[in-house]
C-alpha cells in the first residue's frame, strides 16, 4: 500500500473540496462533493488511501487586498470539513486537521472552530509552526510544542525548510 498525502482546498460556494493526491511521484485529483450531505470520493485508487489531511486556513492566513474579502469569506466551510471527517471515520481513514501557529489567537481560533465540528479527537489535530526559514521556525517552535503539549495535539514540523530553506521543489 503506498502513503497518499492528501491537500484539500475547500470552496464554500459550491459546498465541495478539491483534493490533490500526491503518490510519489504520481498526482491524481479528485473530488469530494457533498451532495445531500453526504461526502462521495471519487477516486480509482480510493482504497490506497492511508491518511487524509486538510489544512483549514486560519484568520492570520489572510492575504491583502484585493483578494482579502474573497479568501477571508471563503476560507473556512464547517459543513465541508464536518463531511470530510465523517467521510474518513465512516471509511477507517486516518485523518488530520493540519493547522499553522503564527500566535496565541490562533489557538482561540482552532478551538473555536473545533467546538463546532464532532468525530475528531486531539490526536487528529495538528499545529505546524509559522515560518519560512530555520531562524524564523526557531522562534516559532518553542510555542507552538507548547500548545500541542497543552492541548494534546500532535507536532508537525517544517523539516523541508531545516533541511533546505525557503526553496520552491523541495
Amino acid at each position: 500500500m503506498y502513503s497518499i498525502f492528501l491537500y484539500a482546498c475547500l470552496n464554500s460556494s459550491s459546498d465541495s473540496l478539491l483534493i490533490l493526491f500526491e503518490r510519489h511521484t504520481q498526482s491524481i485529483f479528485t473530488i469530494f462533493k457533498m451532495l445531500s450531505k453526504e461526502c462521495f470520493l471519487v477516486s480509482r485508487h480510493g482504497s490506497n488511501i492511508l491518511c487524509c489531511s486538510l489544512s483549514p486556513k486560519l484568520s492570520g492566513s489572510v492575504p491583502p487586498a484585493p483578494y482579502a474579502d474573497h479568501h477571508n469569506n471563503t476560507r473556512i466551510n464547517i459543513p465541508a470539513i464536518q463531511s470530510f471527517i465523517t467521510h474518513a471515520r465512516e471509511n477507517k481513514k486516518d485523518f488530520q486537521l493540519k493547522f499553522v501557529y503564527s500566535g496565541e489567537n490562533d489557538v482561540i481560533e482552532i478551538q473555536a472552530l473545533l467546538r463546532q465540528l464532532d468525530g475528531w479527537t486531539n490526536e487528529d489535530i495538528l499545529l505546524m509552526p509559522m515560518g519560512a526559514t530555520p531562524e524564523e521556525l526557531n522562534l516559532s517552535i518553542p510555542k507552538t510544542l507548547e500548545h500541542c503539549i497543552r492541548n494534546g495535539w500532535r507536532f508537525c514540523d517544517r523539516l523541508h525548510i531545516s533541511l533546505f530553506g525557503n526553496k520552491q521543489g523541495v
